[in-house]
Protein backbone atom coordinates (compact mmCIF):
# COMPACT_ATOMS: atom_id res chain seq x y z
CA UNK A 1 0.00 0.00 0.00
CA UNK A 2 1.68 3.23 -1.03
CA UNK A 3 1.53 6.39 1.33
CA UNK A 4 2.25 7.11 4.49
CA UNK A 5 1.83 4.55 7.92
CA UNK A 6 2.45 5.91 11.16
CA UNK A 7 3.01 4.32 14.22
CA UNK A 8 3.87 6.01 17.31
CA UNK A 9 5.33 3.58 20.57
CA UNK A 10 5.82 4.76 24.36
CA UNK A 11 7.69 2.60 26.98
CA UNK A 12 7.72 -0.21 24.17
CA UNK A 13 4.13 -0.66 23.50
CA UNK A 14 2.28 0.68 20.42
CA UNK A 15 -0.02 3.54 21.73
CA UNK A 16 -1.39 5.09 18.54
CA UNK A 17 -1.09 5.08 14.24
CA UNK A 18 -1.72 6.23 11.07
CA UNK A 19 -2.89 4.82 7.89
CA UNK A 20 -2.62 7.35 5.17
CA UNK A 21 -1.92 5.60 1.40
CA UNK A 22 -1.83 7.75 -1.98
CA UNK A 23 -4.94 8.83 -3.34
CA UNK A 24 -6.14 6.39 -6.57
CA UNK A 25 -7.71 9.28 -8.12
CA UNK A 26 -4.83 11.73 -7.72
CA UNK A 27 -1.01 11.56 -6.69
CA UNK A 28 -1.55 14.70 -5.02
CA UNK A 29 -3.88 13.97 -2.17
CA UNK A 30 -3.06 11.73 0.68
CA UNK A 31 -5.74 10.20 2.35
CA UNK A 32 -6.64 9.41 6.23
CA UNK A 33 -7.97 5.63 6.08
CA UNK A 34 -7.42 4.98 9.86
CA UNK A 35 -5.76 6.77 13.01
CA UNK A 36 -6.36 5.49 16.51
CA UNK A 37 -4.74 5.95 19.95
CA UNK A 38 -5.00 4.39 22.97
CA UNK A 39 -5.79 7.35 24.85
CA UNK A 40 -7.55 10.94 23.55
CA UNK A 41 -7.37 14.22 25.07
CA UNK A 42 -3.09 13.57 25.60
CA UNK A 43 -2.12 14.61 22.05
CA UNK A 44 -1.09 12.28 20.62
CA UNK A 45 -3.12 12.12 17.91
CA UNK A 46 -2.15 15.54 17.32
CA UNK A 47 0.91 14.23 17.26
CA UNK A 48 0.57 12.05 14.40
CA UNK A 49 -1.32 14.68 12.42
CA UNK A 50 1.52 16.86 12.78
CA UNK A 51 4.14 14.20 11.50
CA UNK A 52 1.77 12.91 8.33
CA UNK A 53 1.57 16.60 7.24
CA UNK A 54 5.22 17.29 7.57
CA UNK A 55 5.69 13.91 5.21
CA UNK A 56 3.16 14.70 2.96
CA UNK A 57 4.54 18.38 2.28
CA UNK A 58 8.30 16.55 1.90
CA UNK A 59 6.26 14.55 -0.92
CA UNK A 60 4.55 17.37 -1.95
CA UNK A 61 1.27 16.44 -1.25
CA UNK A 62 -1.15 19.07 -2.16
CA UNK A 63 -3.51 17.54 0.22
CA UNK A 64 -5.00 15.18 3.00
CA UNK A 65 -8.41 13.85 2.90
CA UNK A 66 -10.79 11.57 5.42
CA UNK A 67 -13.93 10.57 6.44
CA UNK A 68 -14.88 10.48 10.25
CA UNK A 69 -18.20 9.65 11.83
CA UNK A 70 -16.33 10.64 15.42
CA UNK A 71 -13.37 12.77 15.07
CA UNK A 72 -14.73 15.65 13.42
CA UNK A 73 -14.17 17.94 16.23
CA UNK A 74 -10.47 16.30 16.46
CA UNK A 75 -9.87 17.21 12.87
CA UNK A 76 -11.10 20.58 12.52
CA UNK A 77 -8.57 21.03 15.69
CA UNK A 78 -5.74 20.07 13.05
CA UNK A 79 -7.13 22.69 10.11
CA UNK A 80 -9.04 20.09 8.44
CA UNK A 81 -12.14 21.82 7.03
CA UNK A 82 -15.41 19.76 6.52
CA UNK A 83 -16.46 19.59 2.53
CA UNK A 84 -19.47 17.71 2.44
CA UNK A 85 -21.59 14.97 5.21
CA UNK A 86 -23.99 12.21 5.09
CA UNK A 87 -26.10 10.10 7.06
CA UNK A 88 -22.90 8.28 9.08
CA UNK A 89 -19.97 10.93 8.77
CA UNK A 90 -18.35 13.80 7.70
CA UNK A 91 -15.68 14.11 4.52
CA UNK A 92 -12.76 16.63 5.76
CA UNK A 93 -10.11 18.54 3.10
CA UNK A 94 -6.46 19.97 4.55
CA UNK A 95 -4.57 21.98 1.91
CA UNK A 96 -1.38 21.41 2.63
CA UNK A 97 0.85 25.01 1.89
Amino acid sequence: LEGTHLVLIENDKVIGMVVAPDSNMNPNITEISYLAVKEREKGKGTKLISELKKICKEKKKRSIITYSRSAVDFYKKQGFKKITEDSKGSYLFLRLE
